[in-house]
């Protein structure tokens, strides 16, 4: 059993350095700490300079509002991984991303550093798999549901002009992990169902086919209940 579950998101740039160990390096970390009850409990935000990249790519800068002046006097991957572990703390926890390209990076480039990973960082589990499954939509995991998708059917508007952010997109994980922990998804399951019942055939995007129109459900059983 879990102390408590660390929600976590990493903003990347592409690496720059000719040869470098990685393809992408982490600028940002995100992390929400979420109880077993599904109550957020508090937050960590850090940047991260980049060893391989002077600069952040056009697009990421675009993405995030993240810039390379941003980046000079923040810690290393290092010292920011270290902060993280201490934020953490003695619990027994959880990491919890939205889809593992997260754990996979830290991971990468941890052993590209030669930086020894805490024990906190080592237990992740895919929200992005879990998510869909508990709520009767996809197979073994191979559909793709959108974090936008996802946070339409908890109730929860994503600001556009504050996603792409490591701790932003954080809280609206933590967001969908609390209705889970909660109980509150079943609910949201039920409705739902109904809805997608006749809809069939094999898609290898869940937002693609069902966002606008389970969102625009969600938004009517809400009027109805007000």
């Amino acid at each position: 059993m879990y102390d408590c579950n660390i929600a976590i998101d990493l903003e990347f740039t592409p690496a720059q350095t000719r040869g470098a160990a990685l393809k992408k390096e982490i600028i940002e970390i995100g992390a929400v700490r979420v109880s077993q009850e599904g109550e957020v409990l508090d937050t960590f935000q850090t940047l991260v300079k980049p060893e391989y990249s002077h600069d952040v790519s056009r697009a990421v800068r675009g993405l995030t509002g993240i810039c390379a002046a941003d980046l000079v006097k923040a810690p290393g991957f290092a010292d920011a991984i270290s902060d993280l572990a201490e934020w953490i703390g003695s619990d027994n926890v959880r990491m919890v991303c939205w889809d593992k390209v997260d754990m996979r990076q830290v991971r990468n480039e941890a052993s590209a550093k030669d930086v020894e990973l805490p024990v906190c960082l080592r237990r992740w589990m895919d929200l992005q798999v879990v998510y869909p499954r508990a709520m009767h939509v996809g197979r073994g995991g191979r559909s793709k549901m959108a974090l936008s998708v996802a946070a339409g059917w908890c109730g929860v508007d994503m600001d556009e002009r504050q996603a792409h952010r490591a701790l932003y997109d954080a809280h609206i994980t933590g967001e969908i992990l609390a209705s889970l922990l909660s109980g509150d998804y079943r609910e949201q399951r039920a409705r739902l169902d109904d809805s997608m019942a006749a809809t069939s055939g094999p898609t290898s995007s869940i937002g693609a086919k069902y966002g606008d129109k389970l969102l625009e459900l969600k938004r009517r059983l809400e009027a109805q209940a007000a």
